[in-house]
């Protein structure tokens, strides 16, 4: 299990200014033959590099992702970041994003809440972001491969559950991450604007340009 604070982005459930990161937690469960089960995820209803990508696209966000500076729902990419992006599940999400700061910033020593850091910060003074790491050793509990066994007749009977209308497929937290790594292999896809600022970016310190 990991979690990690980050920088405000997100309110407690009732506010309208940041006060929590996103606030990511995972887990991790060991597979048979590289199929773990990989659950990443941050307690916002979205990771805040969406919002991002969206207002340097000049394109809207879907309802019930952020709120502006005064706290009401907005679409507008740019107004969100200038307000906040909203816990997931509402106030569940925020109990989550909760106990993710006190594992990862009270219990570490580190900073949390507002007192956490910008990276992108200009100023010198630490971020003090938190990490908390907790792992639980399955041998006393029962042979690997009897875990892996049922962990791998679980997911079988996941996969095989009757689809709801839409969807083609059940897929097991983890799959994607690993499709993804594969499809990656071969090539990463950039839009337009992510590239022009790429080069932006090589052009200030004198490297070439992604693109002629």
């Amino acid at each position: 299990m990991a979690f990690t604070n980050s920088p405000p982005a997100m309110p407690a459930w009732g506010a309208k200014a940041p006060y929590f990161g996103t606030n990511p937690i995972a887990f991790s469960f060991p597979g048979k033959d590289g199929q773990d089960v990989v659950i990443d995820l941050s307690t916002s209803v979205t990771a805040r590099g969406h919002i991002f990508r969206a207002a340097r696209e000049g394109k809207p966000i879907p309802e019930g992702w952020a709120v502006d500076s005064d706290g009401r729902p907005t679409t507008d990419a740019a107004k969100a970041l200038e307000g906040t992006v909203l816990p997931m599940a509402g106030a569940k999400g925020y109990a989550l994003a909760l106990a993710v700061e006190i594992f990862a910033g009270i219990l570490t020593g580190a900073a949390w809440g507002a007192h956490v850091g910008w990276m992108n910060d200009a100023g010198l003074d630490p971020v003090n972001v938190g990490h908390a790491f907790l792992a639980i050793d399955v041998a006393p509990l029962m042979a690997l491969d009897v875990f892996q066994s049922r962990l791998a007749a679980m997911t079988q009977e996941i996969r095989d559950l009757p689809l709801a209308e839409g969807f083609k497929t059940i897929k097991i937290p983890g799959e994607r991450g690993r499709n993804t790594v594969l499809e990656r292999q071969q090539a990463i896809a950039l839009s337009d604007a992510l590239v022009a600022e790429l080069d932006a970016c090589a052009k200030s310190v004198g490297a070439p340009a992604l693109q002629a």
